[in-house]
């Protein structure tokens, strides 16, 4: 079974605050929406969403992430990474998928050939057509979790723009992107720019009102 992202969890400084935007954004509730951890407040982590990936054996993969240069996250036995580039991932044993509307992972790294290590050649993820972007995104490397499936996680090199950090951002489907940055804004959220892909498609990065990094697909 391949391995890829089983699920989301939004980590937040306001639950109550966070599931109504959601709401009115996504016009869902069933959200896995849980405060963000002492611990990683302690760090400066802001509120983000993380996503897990499996099936896998969660000790032993684990164990073989921290000996390639990861770190745990949390107490003894956490499944939470943070990945030899710097990105936070979790692990799980999981099989189902959640359905929680996402259509793309882009993997924002200063180290794209060790990302692509960390998780194409020990995850078995097929090379897929790049996604083509405007500048300063270039065409970045794209990959689908099993041969014939449509890609659905890129790379961005970002060691240039030192304004963005090392993380996996998520990217929810959506029919109308002019429809979804409106409410995004009228709910107190914040748009960073729409990119268009040559085939017409447009996507954009948002900031929800606790400062959770996401984005939009048209």
């Amino acid at each position: 079974m391949s391995v890829r992202f089983r699920r989301y969890e939004l980590r937040t400084t306001d639950v109550d605050g966070a599931r109504a935007f959601y709401d009115a954004v996504l016009g869902r509730t069933d959200l896995a929406i849980s405060p963000l951890p002492d611990s990683a407040r302690a760090r400066g982590a802001p509120a983000h969403w993380l996503g897990s990936l499996g099936p896998v054996d969660v000790a032993a993969e684990s164990a073989r992430w921290i000996a390639a240069g990861a770190t745990r996250l949390g107490p003894p036995g956490s499944p939470v990474l943070r990945d030899a580039t710097g990105a936070a991932v979790s692990l799980t044993a999981e099989a189902g998928a959640a359905d929680a509307g996402v259509a793309l992972h882009v993997l924002n790294t200063r180290d794209v050939a060790r990302a692509q290590q960390e998780y194409v050649e020990r995850f078995g993820w097929s090379p897929a057509a790049p996604l083509v972007l405007p500048a300063p995104y270039g065409a970045l490397p794209a990959f689908s979790f099993v041969s014939g499936e449509p890609a659905k996680v890129a790379i961005a090199d970002v060691s240039a723009r030192h304004e963005v950090h090392v993380h996996w951002l998520h990217f929810f489907g959506t029919s109308s992107l002019d429809a979804a940055l409106e409410a995004v804004q009228r709910n107190g959220g914040e748009v960073f720019g729409v990119v268009a892909r040559p085939d017409g498609r447009r996507g954009a990065m948002c900031h929800d009102p606790q400062g959770a990094a996401f984005g939009w697909m048209e």
